[in-house]
């Protein structure tokens, strides 16, 4: 959810500029309600779901991540659709249709 302990400069400098953040490895630094904030300032649609293996817990960051007062439509936003919106991703998984067996 930006730098490493530059949450606060993050905040206040990139918040509603075109940018994405991912969850991996901070939401158990910040806690529920200040990452919750941070969903809240940039929007769940910059925003991706990420675990930090082999470093983090995926299992604790999605439990986390789902703990949140987030809408649905919010949390699939981050869970999946706005990785699966980035650039190149729809090519990647065209690709991957296409060399599926069956």
């Amino acid at each position: 959810m930006g730098g490493w302990q530059q949450w606060d400069q993050v905040e206040r400098q990139l918040a509603g500029k075109n940018v994405y953040l991912d969850t991996a490895f901070s939401m158990s630094y910040l806690g529920e309600r200040r990452s919750f904030r941070v969903v809240e300032a940039f929007g769940a649609e910059h925003v991706v779901f990420g675990g930090d293996g082999p470093w983090g817990d995926v299992a604790a960051e999605l439990a986390r991540l789902c703990a949140m007062p987030l809408a649905n439509d919010d949390l699939e936003a981050i869970l999946w659709r706005n990785a699966a919106g980035l650039p190149g991703m729809a090519e990647s998984n065209e690709q991957g249709q296409e060399d599926a067996p069956g």
